[in-house]
Order: structure tokens, then sequence, then C-alpha cells
């Protein structure tokens, strides 16, 4: 029964969590939160009281701090899926306690053939069911006095310590001690926190006056100023002539007499023509 009220509960939230735009992987969520969501759910269909003695917003908070976005979720919604998955938790119960009491009268009725062995393994089960109420009745002890300890715990902190040292209360208080020393325990969170501020909506002018107050920059002095821009710097003209990566001429010619580069033993070949000299006769 309570394998099928935790898989009810995960389920149920998972839904919640995805209709309200948090996609949220139930395998993340700690089963101590599970079992704290299970308690409250308890509590709520156990009586009329119940719905004083709960703080919603405490429990919004604590859930906000496994689950985060949770406290964007609004009061209402919240309260109305409480209230409905108690209601349908308790209805289960009830058709479990009806379909219990007709078995003990089928068993009554049939109780001279029923055998030795079974009776012995019904009173087993009510063994393990005597021994899980005390249980969790000594856990409820053990929160309560935990409490009573660290005034400025929150519940759920208590719960988590007390879970993660298995129920041993040394362990769990010098847990909460060192969480508190390390600023890891887990904080109410504030409600002005949770609460989203009101932006009001604005007109196109004005928004349009607000977006230029607050991002343009005009200059005032801007008139005033002149602005004088610099001429552009004139290279000196290149008077250095090149050909086939040589020196030419150092004048700047545009034109200019190329020597072939001759062998000797070429020039040796040349013939230097000069003209015949005039001879008078005296």
């Amino acid at each position: 029964m309570a394998t099928t009220r935790r898989t009810v509960v995960q389920d149920e939230l998972h839904t919640f969590l995805v209709m309200h735009g948090l996609d949220y992987s139930m395998l993340d969520i700690d089963d101590v939160v599970l079992d704290y969501v299970i308690t409250i759910l308890e509590e709520l269909g156990s009586g009329e009281d119940a719905e004083e003695n709960i703080d919603v917003d405490q429990f919004i908070e604590m859930m906000d701090a496994y689950v985060p976005g949770f406290g964007e979720i609004t009061s209402l919604d919240i309260c109305e899926w409480m209230f409905q998955l108690a209601s349908n938790l308790s209805g289960k119960q009830t058709d479990n306690v009806l379909t219990r009491q007709r078995q003990t009268s089928l068993s009554d009725d049939l109780l001279e053939a029923i055998s030795v062995s079974t009776s012995d393994f019904q009173n087993a089960n009510c063994v393990q069911e005597n021994n899980r109420e005390e249980k969790a009745e000594k856990e409820c002890d053990e929160i309560k006095m935990l409490k009573e300890m660290f005034p400025a715990a929150c519940t759920m902190e208590v719960t988590h310590c007390l879970g993660l040292a298995s129920g041993d209360m040394e362990n769990a208080i010098q847990l909460i001690l060192d969480r508190q020393e390390t600023e890891e325990s887990i904080t109410e969170v504030a409600e002005k926190m949770r609460k989203k501020t009101k932006v009001s909506v604005l007109d196109d002018k004005d928004l349009k006056k607000t977006l230029i107050a607050r991002y343009s920059y005009v200059d005032a002095d801007e008139h005033k100023k002149t602005f004088n821009p610099l001429a552009p710097k004139t290279e000196s003209k290149k008077m250095v002539r090149y050909l086939e990566n040589k020196i030419v001429t150092t004048k700047g010619e545009k034109f200019t007499e190329v020597k072939k580069d001759e062998d000797e033993d070429m020039k040796k070949t040349y013939v230097n023509l000069k003209p015949a000299r005039k001879y008078r006769f005296h």
C-alpha cells in the first residue's frame, strides 16, 4: 500500500510540474521530498483541523529548495492540487479499508478451515504493521525533539539530516551542526524573494521617453566645436628606377640606355673604324 501511495504521489507530482512548465526529472527528487509530501497529504486527509495547522507558504518554500521554479507556481494552484490529491488518497484508503473488512468477514466464516501457518503469517503481518506504526511515531517524536533543539532549522532540514543519519539522533545532531557551520543547510526562502515584482505597462510615448532618458546621449556642445580635418600627407616623388631588380638610374629619367654585357672574346672581334687622315701635300 505504501509503495502504491508513493507511486501515485510521484506520478501526480510529475504531472503537476509538467503542467506548469517545469520539466523536472523525478529521478532527481530525493526520497525525503516524497516522504515529506506524503506526510502533508496524509495530514490533509486525516481531518478538518489539518487545513489550519498546515502552512502552505512553508510547504512552497521547502519544495522550492529541492525543485527550482516550484515557488513560481501560484499558491491557489498548489492548494487545489494538494487537496485533490489528498482526497484521492483518502478515497483509495477507504476502499482498502472496506476491502479488508470484507476479507475479515470471509475469514471469520472460514476460520475453522484456515491452517496454522496462515494464522502465523497473518500475525507476522500484524507485527510488521505495528512496527511500522511505532517507527513512524518514533520518527515524528525525533523530528519534534530536533526542532526543539534547533529552532532556526526548518522541518525539511531536520527531516533530511535524520534520514541521512538513518534515524540515529547523535549523528543527526552532528550533521545539522556541520551543515550550519558550512552554510549548506536548507533555509527558508524569504517571502519577498518569491513574490514577482509587478511590472507597470507603459504607453508607446512613455516607453520611448523612458528609453531615450535611460540609454540616449546628446552632446550639447557639439554645435560649438569646429572640426579641422587634416590634409592627406603626400609622399615625395621617387627618383629611383629599377629594371630587372637592378637600379638603373637615380635621377628619375623615364628612358634610359641599356648596355648589354658582352664577353671579352666578343669585344675583340669589333673593328674600330676611324676616318682617314687628310694629308696635305706641300
